[in-house]
């Protein structure tokens, strides 16, 4: 395996995690059983202490019975006869001579001071492990009172068993292991990979989406674990960009369609005023239609990189308090002279100081296009009235007309970019379906709201709903 092909193998999750739960388990494996033979190795010790203890007492007690030593050699005789457990001992007198003893003449004792004066405490007692010819040994070493003076009892005993004990304990550690660690990590690797295995499907699922083709989702196993829950989430996700993918390829096809109009309409009065000499007046006339089609383009342009402002989340409002009965009074100033010259009565109803916080040119905007709308799609005779109250801590304007009105089906797209319930009509008035559109979104970026009802023949209700001020 090349060094390359190696390290993308050990990248693999699967492999990562494998590795992980084998390193962790050989730590614990590994502590545990250097706990369990250290507790395996202090009972050993201690069964080992106790014998010498008991072997110390009954020597304890034989010279309370016999000071003269008598026993010593039926004791050693005893002591010879085992097999198991075998003991070494010296039993010294105050003057520190050896009054009686069992084992090698060089066995390596504790060296002990017999002093009548120390402050040693009768029955002390001291434990001490050595090694002596290769073979691990423990040693008691005990002070007592004997008949005429202080006496020090020394026991050893061999630790063989213990040592054989160990070292099975060991040997089986060596075994168990390695074996745990194979069969974890065998297991542990399969756990991964099925694991992991929706995760796979997820990435083959999401290898095939690409903005031509949005159509592809992923199927929850209906576990309703949270790789389930990533399904759902990255279904929702799909079909939002599904709808945003469609909705952009719209409104590209609806800015091609704008943009090519007038495009095509200065072509067309650019090649007829140069397919033969003109006048004056009639160069002038087709530059004031070049005109009026400029100024749609910059109006239209105007709008959608407005709206590309707000979709892109790069408005930064400069956010005031504002009156808006004044705010609606200049509103009603600017298009007096559009509503006099179709006819149509336009009315402010008298109203008390409410106001707002926002960005003064942004809501005039959004304001005036509802105003627009209603002169616009308003018959001679007509009326548009604006009105503003307060409610529940929301400040409330209406524009109510008696235009054409819309029909019910079309009112919840009425709010979509470039959407036109009559196009013909709209072309006609000069408008691109960008109006509400803007209204809205410079409603919701206020924090406020925008809703329309309608019905043909008899007139639209446009409601604004937006924060009172000191709310």
């Amino acid at each position: 395996m090349s060094w390359k092909s190696k390290g993308a193998f050990l990248r693999r999750t699967d492999v990562r995690l494998t590795l992980w739960h084998s390193s962790f388990l050989l730590a614990v494996l590994a502590l545990t059983c250097l706990f369990l033979g250290y507790r395996l190795h202090r009972h050993l010790l201690k069964q080992a202490d106790a014998m010498l203890m008991d072997e110390a007492q009954e020597i304890r007690a034989l010279l309370g019975q016999d000071p003269t030593l008598g026993w010593v050699e039926k004791f050693k005789t005893e002591l010879g006869g085992r097999t198991k457990h075998k003991i070494r001992f010296r039993l010294l007198g105050k003057e520190g001579e050896e009054l009686a003893s069992m084992g090698q003449e060089n066995f390596p004792w504790s060296a002990v001071r017999l002093d009548p004066e120390s402050k040693i405490p009768r029955n002390f007692r001291f434990f001490r492990s050595l090694e002596w010819r290769g073979v691990s040994h423990r040693e008691l070493t005990i002070h007592m009172k004997g008949p005429n003076g202080p006496l020090v009892l020394q026991l050893s005993t061999e630790l063989k068993e213990l040592r054989n004990a160990m070292g099975n304990f060991y040997r089986n550690v060596l075994i168990l292991i390695p074996g745990a660690l194979v069969l974890c990590g065998a297991g542990g690797w399969f756990l991964a990979r099925r694991s992991l295995a929706p995760i796979r499907k997820i990435a083959a699922t999401a290898s095939r989406i690409s903005s031509e083709d949005l159509s592809q989702r992923l199927v929850p196993r209906g576990t309703g674990d949270e790789l389930d829950e990533l399904m759902e989430i990255m279904n929702r996700m799909l079909d939002r960009l599904q709808r945003s993918f469609e909705e952009l390829r719209r409104f590209s096809a609806d800015v091609a369609h704008e943009l090519r109009t007038p495009i095509c309409a200065m072509r067309g009065e650019a090649e007829l005023a140069l397919s033969r000499p003109r006048s004056q007046r009639q160069y002038r006339e087709v530059l004031e239609r070049f005109a009026e089609q400029f100024d749609r383009l910059n109006a239209l342009v105007n709008d959608l990189l407005l709206l590309a402002k707000f979709e892109g989340g790069g408005a930064s409002l400069v956010m005031e308090p504002l009156d808006l009965g004044q705010l609606l009074g200049n509103l009603v100033e600017l298009f007096e002279p559009l509503a006099e010259q179709k006819g149509i009565e336009l009315r402010l109803d008298p109203l008390g100081g409410i106001g707002t916080r926002g960005e003064k040119a942004l809501l005039q905007q959004a304001l005036s296009n509802l105003i627009h709308n209603a002169i616009q799609y308003t018959q001679e005779g007509g009326s548009v009235r604006l009105k503003v109250t307060e409610e529940d801590g929301w400040a409330k304007i209406l524009v109510e007309d008696t235009g054409l009105g819309i029909p019910e089906e079309e009112i919840p797209r009425v709010f979509e970019r470039f959407y036109r319930v009559e196009g013909s009509r709209s072309r006609q008035t000069g408008g691109a379906g960008l109006g509400l559109s803007i209204a809205r979104r410079i409603l919701e970026v206020h924090g406020g709201t925008i809703r329309l009802r309608s019905q043909v023949g008899v007139g639209t209700v446009v409601e604004v709903r937006l924060p009172e001020l000191g709310r």
